[in-house]
């Protein structure tokens, strides 16, 4: 997408055994440690790819590796390149560095050059406020102010917590806005990878976000809603949504203190075109703003009819 390649640098595995060797500079500085596996978690998943098997099984072994490993792995030490790893991998690299060498002269670039580079293109909008604040109503806001905008991915399907930031990842290239879920979830990764993204947190107070939730979804479960409550009914969990979603608030509010990329927006206390239009430089539209809930809108409209129908009967 637009020539963005993300470089990440993990102790004691292939790229640095490449960077080791080759002295590549990194144009970003995004040096982690990678925990996800120790020894154990890699011996299995080494064992588990020699069998072929479907998509949904191959996550599920996935996520039975996981825990194993988090149960056991501590014993196991973290993963390291055995000699004979580093060599193939010195091999590859090789070739592959000589590849790459050879098809450009280009520099590699600074972050202060790739930034400007990219600054006249349309900047990410990512909406983190959770479903039930809003989320419809900035997508057609955004919309309306013309950027493509993505809506939920993944919502039903088994262990979307695995998978959730690789779809995501792959969806962004695409769009230029992003609403409802997994987006909220993703707020620190998608910040690392699309630098000079926005980001809009929609709030809502928290007694009519969770009676809109229960209202709206009742007992229905879905993968999403138990990847990110741990109850996939709000109906009879209400006290588990409403911490989730006021720790997620507030771990929003406290990632993007001091910086000006992220807006708080209250649909419900009036806030619209002139706070969202001055935080992303953008005229202000001769429309009214989107409703917060149009299905509440018009329940409210069949409701009022109903009843006036209702006093003209008596």
């Amino acid at each position: 997408g637009a020539n963005r390649v993300r470089a990440f640098a993990f102790a004691n595995d292939t790229v640095q055994t490449f960077i080791d060797e080759y002295g590549v500079p990194l144009p970003f500085d995004h040096g982690r440690r990678n925990p996800s596996l120790r020894n154990l978690g890699v011996e299995l998943m080494r064992v588990a790819n020699r069998v072929e098997t479907k998509n949904a099984e191959r996550h599920r072994v996935t996520a039975m590796v996981r825990v194993l490993d988090d149960i056991l792995g501590e014993r196991s030490g973290p993963f390291r390149l055995t000699n004979a790893d580093r060599d193939a991998v010195l091999r590859c690299s090789r070739r592959g560095w000589d590849i790459v060498r050879a098809t450009t002269d280009r520099p590699v670039e600074t972050l202060a050059q790739h930034r400007r580079r990219l600054k006249h293109l349309k900047r990410k909008v990512f909406c983190v406020g959770f479903h039930q604040t809003g989320t419809r109503a900035l997508a057609r806001a955004l919309k309306a102010l013309g950027h493509r905008v993505a809506g939920p991915i993944g919502t039903l399907e088994y262990d979307i917590g695995s998978q959730a930031l690789a779809k995501a990842l792959a969806v962004a290239t695409e769009f230029d806005a992003f609403a409802d879920n997994p987006w909220p979830l993703l707020y620190e990764e998608l910040d690392a990878t699309f630098p000079d993204s926005r980001f809009i947190l929609t709030v809502r107070s928290t007694g009519s976000w969770i009676d809109s939730v229960v209202s709206c979804f009742g007992e229905r479960e879905t993968p999403m809603r138990k990847w990110i409550y741990g109850a996939g009914r709000p109906r009879g969990n209400e006290r588990r949504y409403i911490e989730r979603y006021e720790r997620h608030n507030a771990a929003v509010r406290r990632y993007f203190k001091g910086r000006d990329d992220l807006l708080v927006m209250n649909l419900e206390a009036g806030d619209g075109w002139p706070e969202l239009c001055r935080f992303l430089d953008a005229p202000v539209p001769d429309a009214p703003f989107p409703h917060r809930n149009q299905r509440a809108e018009q329940s409210e409209a069949t409701s009022g009819a109903a009843k006036a129908g209702s006093s003209r009967r008596r």
